[in-house]
């Protein structure tokens, strides 16, 4: 019941917004893989339950996108722990998983990356297109380019 609870509640805060308002997405801990809400120019994004939320600014409208559609093999299974988000301001977001992926979402598409050295990343800066982040469960410190996405 907790479960169905909080996969309704999220979306009961979104049937009453209108547009234009700053939206307050509010995430209650819990089993699964949650962020807080990040936000760009055109849209709200979040994470909750594996799950995509993109809202759009200006026409109020939900589009999510479930992570299990991007699942294939096993090997991929890793995409569904995110750790980390951010939005840029080209209006892409920019989500890390907890399996060394991380994954662009822009115009409505996601494109998946691999990178072996970013195993639990959290986001500690963001300064002229690099992100400061804590890897390895916060055991060291990188800098991550996102104009070559090298660590």
């Amino acid at each position: 019941m907790k479960k169905l609870l909080l996969l309704i509640l999220p979306l009961s805060l979104f049937t009453s917004s209108h547009a234009q308002e700053q939206y307050e997405i509010n995430f209650y801990p819990g089993t699964g893989a949650y962020i807080e809400t990040i936000h760009t120019p055109e849209a709200h994004w979040a994470v909750f339950q594996n799950m995509i939320w993109k809202i759009d600014r200006v026409t109020n409208e939900l589009n999510t996108y479930h992570i299990s559609k991007l699942i294939t093999n096993l090997e991929q299974f890793a995409y569904r722990n995110f750790t980390d988000a951010i939005a840029l301001e080209d209006g892409r977001a920019l989500f890390f998983t907890s399996g060394s992926h991380y994954l662009f979402f822009e115009d409505g598409q996601f494109r998946i990356e691999t990178n072996s050295q970013l195993f639990y990343p959290v986001i500690h800066a963001y300064e002229e297109g690099q992100l400061t982040m804590s890897i390895s469960h916060g055991s060291k410190v990188a800098t991550f380019d996102l104009a070559t996405e090298y660590l």
